[in-house]
């Protein structure tokens, strides 16, 4: 789980991988489009092989509750989603990626121009 603090307007940004060493063909474009239809506040995209869970909120006024509870609802999409796209689309899990997460984090915010940044943000780790 990474979250980054952007400014203008204040935001905190949770991201996690899900999967690495996937193809992004259609079948798991068409398979991540199902929980992004669904779920609230989260989407699911894929980022040179990687599956990533994201998910934005405002901080203003800031609310460490809302936060957290934010950051545990992204982490459980990782998890629940996680395992049921592995059995269906292989590719490394979630408990593999921790090791390489740094590198994860780089190429989601520089590769995705959803998330790219104006100049660089704090990182915060959690589980």
């Amino acid at each position: 789980m990474f979250v980054r603090v952007l400014d203008a307007p204040p935001c905190v940004r949770m991201f996690s991988p899900v999967l690495e060493d996937v193809e992004a063909d259609d079948r798991l474009l068409g398979r991540l489009n199902e929980p992004n239809a669904e779920i609230r506040f989260a989407r699911f995209f894929v980022v040179e092989g990687r599956v990533i869970v994201a998910a934005e909120m405002f901080v203003a006024p800031f609310v460490a509750e809302h936060v957290t509870r934010a950051c545990l609802e992204v982490g459980s999409l990782a998890d629940e989603i996680g395992g049921t796209l592995q059995k269906e689309f292989g590719g490394e899990g979630r408990s593999r990626k921790r090791r390489k997460s740094r590198r994860c984090s780089s190429d989601v915010a520089h590769h995705d121009t959803r998330l790219s940044f104006r100049r660089p943000e704090p990182e915060f780790h959690g589980s």
